[in-house]
């Protein structure tokens, strides 16, 4: 699947599954566990947040869907979860500062 990524996307996917050792293959998976959904709601984050298309434009809840083929409320969902938990908990708060940095 990450092959049809975009490949901003896939280099933010990537350095997810690098900062949390999820593998890409499982962080794009359905499983639901506390470390996997975590994963994939940070790549969520990251691309909406730190990332824009090839046309140098924001992304859009819908083409995240796409990419990542789920609903647009689950994009939505994940990325407050990590904004959230941004503001609470610290080792996030490292993940996601040396992510917005390798991008």
């Amino acid at each position: 699947m990450i092959a049809t990524m975009p490949p901003e996307v896939q280099r933010a996917v990537i350095n997810v599954s690098d900062a949390t050792g999820i593998p890409v293959r499982v962080m794009l998976s359905r499983r639901r566990t506390a470390p996997v959904a975590e994963a994939r709601m940070t790549a969520y984050w990251l691309v909406k947040r730190h990332t824009r298309t090839h046309t140098g434009r924001e992304w859009t809840l819908s083409e995240l869907s796409r990419v990542f083929r789920r609903d647009r409320g689950a994009i939505n969902h994940g990325i407050h979860v990590i904004e959230d938990r941004i503001t609470i908990d610290k080792a996030l708060q490292t993940i996601t500062e040396k992510l917005k940095l390798s991008l």
